[in-house]
């Protein structure tokens, strides 16, 4: 069983999304998966994921700043050629695009060229 661990940077509500995928080629027995937050279980699933067909999960969580939400994986049952993996995004609702900064200065000198323009007429 394989685990990771999210630490939230900041007190926030974040937005968990990802699939769950048994690649055992062999004929598996599925996944273990859960998502838990201290005692309690945000999300478990002991079947997931027949091979080449994922099981896709989302869930949102307000987690206070150095809360962690721990993910655990691991093979159901034989252990005989089982092979699982985990695709995770992660997100805050403070999601927003953060402009370049070449973009930010083509601002200023276009409204300066079109000023000088106008000014000329």
């Amino acid at each position: 069983m394989s685990v990771l661990a999210f630490i939230a940077p900041t007190a926030d509500t974040y937005y968990f999304s990802g699939q769950i995928h048994d690649h055992d080629t062999v004929g598996g027995n599925g996944v273990r998966f859960s998502a838990a937050l201290g005692n309690g279980t945000l999300l478990s699933d002991t079947s997931a994921g027949a091979v080449f067909s994922p099981v896709v999960f989302n869930f949102s969580q307000a987690l206070a700043a150095g809360q962690k939400v721990y993910f655990a994986l691991g093979a159901q049952g034989d252990f005989s050629y089982d092979s699982v993996g985990l695709s995770l995004n992660v997100r805050d609702s403070a999601l927003a695009p953060v402009p370049e900064p070449g973009s930010l200065v083509l601002v200023p000198l276009g409204a300066a060229a079109f000023w000088a323009l106008r000014r000329r007429r």
